[in-house]
């Protein structure tokens, strides 16, 4: 967090560089994670799509509660914040729990293959942004959130947002992958090596 926010601050374009990783490190993370919670799921008997579920409700309603609190509103929901995303990713592991580490390591790497395709047909920036030049230090930019349309929901959430699905989803679903392949049973750990030289490529 310390990198992600005041990253901008520091003149060592090595540490703005790093600034860049939040966001995927915590998505990464939080995927790791849901292998580990998953797994203690299933051992009490608790169904494991369900309480993902729970999870990202719990996640889109502190979001709403922080742009109040923050904005007076809850129009920044729509713009695909970081809990939003973290939301969604819940979601998303809940449906996918069950695969194999090799699926979900090539799911994620097809999300993040097909991002720039994706981007390139759906993206308008300036059809959801309001984006100014600000001198020479860069631009500023608003998100439109005004009369938003179900499509312009969409939008934000799949392309143009701040973390938008293409391509922050596919940093839980390796993430799981990596829980998978470093927590295995006893009598799978001689492939271990194998799965983790993979996830590294």
């Amino acid at each position: 967090m310390i990198f992600v926010h005041f990253g901008e601050y520091f003149s060592a374009q090595w540490f703005r560089n790093c600034s860049l990783c939040g966001t995927p490190t915590f998505l990464l993370v939080a995927g790791l994670s849901f292998h580990v919670l998953s797994e203690s799921a299933k051992r009490k008997g608790e169904g494991v799509c369900w309480r993902a579920c729970k999870r990202a409700m719990f996640l889109y309603l502190l979001q709403a509660a922080q742009s109040i609190v923050l904005n007076g509103s809850i129009d920044d929901i729509y713009v695909s914040e970081t809990l939003m995303i973290a939301g969604h990713s819940q979601v998303l592991l809940g449906m996918v729990h069950n695969f194999q580490a090799p699926f979900l390591t090539l799911f994620g790497a097809l999300i993040l293959g097909m991002t720039g395709f994706v981007r390139a047909a759906l993206m308008d920036p300036h059809e959801y942004w309001d984006i100014d030049e600000v001198g020479d230090s860069g631009v500023s930019f608003e998100p439109l959130t005004e009369d938003l349309e179900l499509e312009d929901i969409f939008h934000f959430n799949v392309v143009d947002g701040l973390f938008p699905l293409f391509p922050y989803a596919a940093y839980p679903i390796i993430g799981l992958a990596i829980g998978k392949a470093i927590y295995r049973p006893r009598d799978q750990a001689k492939s271990r090596s194998r799965h983790l030289k993979v996830l590294a490529i």
